[in-house]
């Protein structure tokens, strides 16, 4: 199996000049949100003083980067949302020079002259204001070296004169490792898109050196070689669209999923391959940025069977709506890939707790995850309403206690139900 791989790997290597293999990527969609880049390098001659149509100088990638089988360490990029990849420009930039910049308008994926190309947000574009620009930098460490590039306050479609501007930022993160993987990263910022002729008309996919292309929306839905798709609306904002090329793998993933029992989350994955797969790792956080590696499970080496993995994170704790979990995994020579990301919702499953003093004639109710404005009505074995109160809850409280005045003893029922008359919590106590 690994002898395929590397003899597979030189004949790449040994033609990628004159023939380009057909796009192979799959699509992922994630939310982890959006974070400004910081401590880049700015676009030089490159700003909201230059015009319109402008293409970037060439610029140092800081590792080899392999789209689609063939290798690249330079890019170019377009205030038109384009990133070139290798020099395809002889011209510095719009602002410092004539440049032949021939995919202004129409964005389009399938006849676009200019190629190999990632398109994040390709139309016509221009950057809205002296606090605009584009910048990029790259992070990591040998064999894992991330390149992130941003677009910051972008005019969508180009309305520098008028408003409004449709302003939007996004990024795009190239990966040495999983090898060839790519994000889009979007921010809507304030103000509203255009109509009429300053209606977006928006491509968001790939663009392959021999003429292929990968379309999809801007929720990432069902990505097409086949139909190109207009992109109307903005992303949402913290939204990510991640692109990753399934031949250069060391596992090929069949599902990663969590669901909760009680106090402990339960973690499930499968394999359909594994190449010189050591071990997996497994990380947990509370914002989908910052991890925390909570265990290692061995991998199967080299396989071609459906494999099955399991992992209980116990007494998970209930202070975040929300935890992340990701699941990376790493080679035999420690060359490790990131996998899939999961949310889960560690709340499911678990009511409020409902107690009733006697003596003091107290319902309390705790472990309410909730705020807003609630209904609780007290209801006898026949279903009839013999109390009812409205309340609100405060986030960060989620214990409080309501005075109960039963005349009779027996059995009761609890019921909270948010203004709309959707039901929250049913419960039973006994005076």
């Amino acid at each position: 199996m690994k002898k395929i791989h590397i003899l597979f790997f030189f004949l790449n290597l040994t033609f990628f000049n004159s023939t380009f293999a057909t796009l192979n990527y799959v699509l992922t969609v994630l939310n982890p949100g959006y974070t400004a880049l910081t401590g880049g390098t700015a676009v030089s001659n490159f700003n909201w003083g230059c015009g319109d149509g402008m293409v970037s100088s060439s610029l140092p990638i800081g590792f080899t980067f392999v789209y689609n089988g063939t290798s690249y360490t330079t890019f170019e990029i377009s205030d038109n949302g384009e990133l070139f990849l290798g020099s395809s420009y002889t011209c510095n930039d719009n602002c410092g020079g004539t440049c032949n910049f021939s995919e202004k308008e129409p964005a389009n994926l399938s006849s676009g002259t200019d190629r190999p190309a990632i398109c994040p947000l390709w139309d016509d574009m221009a950057f809205n204001s002296s606090s605009s620009g584009a910048s990029y930098k790259t992070t990591g460490t040998a064999g894992n070296h991330i390149l992130t590039v941003e677009w910051k306050l972008m005019d969508w479609k180009y309305n520098n004169s008028n408003t409004p501007h449709g302003t939007i930022s996004f990024q795009v993160v190239l990966y040495e490792s999983p090898v060839g993987q790519i994000d889009f990263i979007y921010q809507q910022e304030a103000q509203a898109l255009g109509t009429g002729v300053k209606a977006p008309t928006a491509r968001i996919g790939l663009m392959g050196a021999s003429g292929d292309y990968y379309s999809t929306n801007e929720a990432g839905a069902t990505p097409s070689k086949s139909v190109e798709t207009t992109v109307i609306n903005k992303p949402a904002t913290g939204v990510l669209l991640r692109w990753t090329d399934p031949t250069t793998l060391p596992v090929e993933l069949l599902f990663f999923k969590g669901t909760v029992q009680g106090n402990n989350v339960i973690l499930t994955w499968g394999t359909v391959t594994e190449t010189d797969n050591d071990y997996f790792t497994i990380s947990r956080s509370t914002n989908a940025t910052d991890f925390k590696n909570i265990t290692y499970i061995k991998g199967a080496g080299n396989s071609t069977a459906l494999l099955s993995y399991s992992y209980t994170d116990f007494a998970v704790s209930d202070s975040f709506d929300v935890l992340y979990y990701r699941l990376q995994q790493t080679d035999f020579n420690g060359k490790t890939s990131y996998k899939e990301i999961v949310p889960i919702s560690v709340l499911k499953d678990k009511p409020p707790t409902i107690y009733f003093n006697h003596n003091s004639e107290q319902l309390t109710i705790s472990n309410f995850k909730k705020e807003g404005y609630f209904v609780i009505d007290i209801m006898d074995v026949l279903g009839r309403s013999i109390f009812q109160k409205e309340i609100e809850v405060i986030k960060g409280n989620d214990a409080f206690s309501i005075l109960i005045p039963l005349t009779e003893e027996g059995i009761f029922f609890v019921k909270i139900s948010e203004t709309n008359g959707n039901i929250v919590s049913q419960s039973k106590f006994v005076k």
